[in-house]
């Protein structure tokens, strides 16, 4: 339950209906509550499409250094960012490649942004992020036309 729910006053309130209320709560959305609420409810979500799908693939997809889109500040200073246009370009060229085998698909995709700060690596080599906008996908094909080799 949303821990700062916002208060919405109903304009439809008839006070002589006991159904209606003058306000209606609404979730926040940004508190712990909400976050774990929309955390659990596109875990489930996944969960389904995964039991009615024929299979699904995890990708990351990430920018080469030509390809950062970056937003350029007055100053000369810039800051690296997504661009929604490319996941879009993205999804059409799954869905033509998918297409020509008769199959069809859904995907759960989130935006992260990768560290800044020196971590080290699994060889004990340190390292330093480098905070860069990428994707996590999860793609969720129905039709079993493909084999390993083919993904």
């Amino acid at each position: 339950m949303c821990l700062s729910p916002l208060v919405i006053k109903n304009k439809g309130y008839k006070g002589y209906n006991p159904l209606s209320k003058k306000v209606v709560f609404a979730p926040c959305g940004h508190c712990e509550e909400c976050r774990n609420s929309k955390a659990n409810e596109a875990l489930l979500r996944c969960e389904h499409e995964h039991a009615v799908s024929d299979f699904c693939v995890f990708v990351t997809l990430t920018y080469n250094d030509s390809s950062l889109p970056k937003i350029i500040f007055n100053d000369g200073s810039s800051i690296s960012c997504w661009n929604s246009r490319h996941i879009t370009l993205w999804r059409k060229k799954i869905w033509k490649e998918l297409s020509k085998y008769g199959m069809t698909f859904k995907y759960f995709l989130t935006m992260e942004r990768g560290h800044s700060d020196q971590y080290v690596d699994d060889k004990g080599r340190v390292r330093i992020g480098t905070a860069r906008p990428h994707y996590h996908a999860i793609i969720f094909v129905k039709g079993d036309s493909l084999t390993h080799d083919d993904v």
